[in-house]
């Protein structure tokens, strides 16, 4: 009877030892890593002719998301130095962490709406970028990785420069919405200060670009007035990389009063339609 206690004791004493092995660390841990971009843009943006400089800028947060565990993390990363465009990013993170786990470091959200058309506004809520580092050791709640975490945007950002095609004249829309047929970006409320602070007609925005040729396509909205634009030919826009292009709208023309003629005397009269598109009708009859 003595030895049948004892033989259950010990089984029980393995499986838990066996149950310790297999159980995964939640813990607190410190990170420091060397921070760089490649082509890509983070929250600071000025344009300096035709480019736009990047830098980290102070109160700049990456949150952390581990791949491999399929967990976000607690805590954040914030940058040790700003002004450039390299920078060593620190923090405390809290969860499930192992050697050999792959972290995505993520800098904003990559949600596009919202957006007001100005530089500052992309800067501090769009401007969307990530990285993956691999854990390569942890070590009195100091976590090491194999590689810096080299940040890649995740859209291009475009300045616009719109015009009334016919009349030659910038427009300053309300309203803009960019497609390229898989992605779309609205901006559905344009402030009039986006204007004072851009000039007339000029919106930045950003967008998720397909990285492949892509038919452009803009609608804009100025007050009763509505325009459109589609590129000629499939344009390639790249993340990471910022484009500037003036573009000449047209003017959607809809429930348009018709010109109307009058005969004083009877006759003949040639009409001609030097446009496509062009019709009319005799009397209120069918459109010719």
């Amino acid at each position: 009877m003595d030895m049948k206690k004892y033989i259950i004791i010990m089984a029980c004493i393995a499986l838990a030892a066996c149950a310790k092995e297999n159980t995964l660390d939640n813990g607190q841990y410190t990170l420091t890593v060397n921070a760089t971009k490649a082509d890509c843009f983070t929250k600071a943006l000025e344009l300096s002719g035709s480019t736009l400089n990047a830098y980290w800028g102070s109160g700049d947060v990456v949150t952390v998301f581990n791949q491999t565990q399929g967990a976000a993390l607690e805590g954040t990363l914030t940058p040790q130095t700003t002004g450039s465009s390299t920078t060593k990013l620190r923090g405390t993170l809290t969860g499930t962490i192992e050697t050999g786990d792959i972290l995505k470091l993520m800098f904003l959200s990559s949600s596009y709406s919202s957006q007001t058309g100005t530089l500052a506004y992309i800067a501090a809520n769009c401007d969307y970028a990530e990285a993956t580092v691999t854990v390569s050791g942890k070590s009195g709640g100091t976590l090491t990785t194999s590689s810096s975490a080299n940040f890649d945007n995740k859209q291009a950002i475009i300045k616009f420069l719109l015009y009334d095609k016919a009349n030659n004249v910038a427009i300053s829309p309300s309203q803009l919405t960019v497609t390229d047929g898989t992605s779309t970006v609205s901006l559905t409320d344009i402030p009039t200060a986006t204007y004072t602070d851009n000039g007339a007609g000029v919106l930045y925005v950003a967008f998720p670009a397909a990285g492949t040729a892509k038919t452009i396509t803009l609608t804009a909205t100025n007050g009763s007035e509505s325009y459109t634009y589609e590129t000629a030919s499939a344009k390639t826009f790249t993340n990471g990389q910022y484009y500037g292009i003036t573009v000449k709208m047209t003017e959607v023309v809809t429930n348009a009063t018709p010109l109307t003629l009058e005969a004083l005397t009877a006759g003949t009269i040639a009409v001609s339609s030097p446009k496509s598109g062009m019709k009319y009708s005799k009397n209120g009859g069918a459109k010719t």
